[in-house]
């Protein structure tokens, strides 16, 4: 796993751990006479690759880790940044629940589960943004895993937004929603976006097949399932630009309609291109939730878009305005305001 890690890391990409697996701290190891480190010292130590190996050269390696909380050393996991934070900046870490288990704890009919989640999740939590809450029943459920035969899915990726079944990469790419806004008319142009969709689906289908993956296993399991998430940015701008609040009601229904749209679109262009003849992904089998044969097992995802954001001059994803003004400091050192 490490070794994987390190390439995934070279490639300029994040890793997601599932830390259900491992011995709990100081259980014996029969085949080395020796104790376990347990889950947070793995952690420590795959925080050390963030030293090594930077992203491009430009950026901290992201790394995100999802511990189950019927795992002994689960307070361990919890606490494991409390005292420094940005000693194990490179991760963000989850808590693993069933939704039955997270209820339980919130409605206190299981003391355990309420002092995990309560006394020591929260706040933690509020401290300092870690952990945060997977729920594993959630995207193993049709939606999230429509093709169960293929295995459980455990983590996502270090932002959350693409759970993946060990070793799937995620392919990822974002339309910014301000362009497709008349602006003399100051309305959105469906038709627009519905060309934009379907191209980039086309297009990310096609960077699989042109890709060079850092690992043999990250090679098979990318088209045993032909992943992609197309996702969106200038959510913010496009509201603006239309004259609607973030916060109201119209936004949420604006929204919906948008998101809707993209996914029946995307998963439709998906469906098409294998009725224009090219292969399903390999590991297709019809389902309740997927009936038709289509090229990906998925299609969007809603990523946080920081750096292209950047580069296409809009907010991040979804996110609200923090400011009208602000200043950013660039990798050289330049003070730029916005």
């Amino acid at each position: 796993t490490r070794a994987k890690a390190i390439a995934v890391a070279k490639a300029g990409g994040g890793v997601g751990y599932y830390g259900g697996n491992l011995r709990a701290r100081n259980s014996p190891i029969k085949t080395v006479h020796r104790r376990a480190c347990g889950p947070v010292g793995v952690l420590k130590d795959y925080h050390q690759i963030s030293h090594l190996i930077t992203q491009g050269g430009k950026r901290e390696l992201a790394q995100m880790w999802a511990q189950p909380v019927w795992h002994p050393d689960i307070l361990e996991i919890i606490h494991a940044k409390d005292e420094d934070p940005q000693g194990m900046g490179s991760f963000n870490i989850s808590t693993s629940w069933t939704n039955e288990e997270f209820l339980s704890a919130i409605n206190r009919t299981d003391e355990r589960l309420a002092s995990i989640f309560w006394d020591h999740q929260v706040k933690s939590a509020w401290a300092h943004g870690c952990p945060g809450v997977l729920f594993s029943d959630v995207i193993n459920n049709k939606r999230g895993n429509p093709n169960p035969h293929l295995g459980r899915i455990n983590a996502p990726n270090p932002c959350g937004e693409t759970p993946n079944r060990s070793d799937e990469p995620c392919n990822l790419g974002s339309l910014n929603l301000w362009r497709f806004i008349d602006l003399k008319a100051r309305k959105f142009k469906w038709d627009w976006f519905e060309k934009a969709v379907r191209v980039a689906v086309k297009f990310l289908d096609d960077i699989l097949d042109r890709n060079v993956f850092p690992h043999p296993a990250i090679h098979k399991a990318a088209y045993l399932t032909r992943k992609t998430g197309l996702g969106v940015m200038g959510w913010a701008d496009m509201l603006s630009l239309l004259g609607i609040h973030y916060d109201t009601d119209e936004a949420v229904d604006l929204a919906g309609d948008v998101m809707s749209f993209m996914d029946e679109i995307a998963v439709m262009e998906s469906e098409q291109m294998v009725l224009d003849g090219k292969t399903p992904y390999e590991g297709f089998c019809e389902t309740r939730s997927q009936q038709n044969r289509r090229r990906n097992e998925t299609n969007t995802s809603i990523a946080p878009t920081g750096s292209i954001a950047i580069l296409a001059d809009c907010f991040g994803s979804i996110e609200p305005y923090f400011a009208l003004e602000w200043q950013r400091t660039t990798a050289e050192g330049m003070v730029i305001t916005e």
